[in-house]
């Protein structure tokens, strides 16, 4: 699907999309390449960026490269630069008012996607709006959700912070410290954590190094 929506839009180099999955941050449902796989889950080991935006606020959020382009997302602005990322078109993923996640294009120039284009991904993302949501009404009682993955992050981050006497937010920090050191999904730490991985044990422990412009980790 993000294939046939990257090349049906003029100038746009990749697409994602995400389901938003409550604090532990989004499910990374589809990409249309590499780019696009390891930006999004930047955005989901940082926890914030356009998508999240998007999502939060219900309406599409457009930035290019630049001084000021990228510099409230330091995670997101670090994973773009070393990818050549020069704009971002981030749409959110909705029907009614029933918010699902976002659908963001990403184009290595730093300019704007013209305004038929930018029409023509805003009825892509209706479409995948329904599309997603009639999937979840269709699911049985017990069949796994979109959502289900991402729960085990969140036991991960009740395991790090049983384990370590911090608050649970702290967990969340130390988790994204070593995803992002790792250079690796948020996800897969967590698989990690949950089975007792003792090289991961360890690095959380010893109070990884922050990430790049974000706060203190504990």
């Amino acid at each position: 699907m993000c294939i046939a929506c990257r090349d049906a839009l003029t100038g746009v180099d990749s697409v994602a999309i995400a389901i938003h999955c409550g604090r532990a941050g989004v499910e990374v449902t589809g990409y249309s390449d590499s780019v696009a796989e390891r930006i999004e889950h930047a955005q989901a080991v940082a926890g914030d960026g356009p998508g999240f935006v998007a999502f939060g606020s219900g309406r599409p959020v457009r930035i290019a490269c630049g001084p000021t382009g990228f510099e409230a997302w330091p995670m997101f602005a670090h994973a773009a630069g070393r990818l050549g990322v020069g704009a971002v078109s981030a749409l959110p993923l909705r029907v009614g008012g029933i918010r699902i996640g976002a659908f963001t294009l990403y184009r290595y120039r730093p300019d704007e996607l013209a305004v038929r284009v930018e029409a023509d991904a805003m009825l892509l993302a209706d479409a995948i709006s329904y599309t997603l949501l009639e999937d979840l009404v269709r699911r049985t009682p017990g069949e796994v959700d979109l959502t289900t993955t991402y729960r085990d992050v969140n036991v991960a981050i009740g395991l790090v912070a049983a384990k370590l006497g911090i608050p649970l937010e702290w967990a969340l920090l130390r988790l994204r410290a070593v995803a992002f050191a790792a250079e690796r999904p948020l996800l897969e730490v967590a698989h990690d954590v949950l089975r007792r991985c003792a090289a991961v044990d360890e690095r959380l422990a010893d109070r990884p190094d922050a990430m790049p412009g974000g706060p203190k980790v504990p």
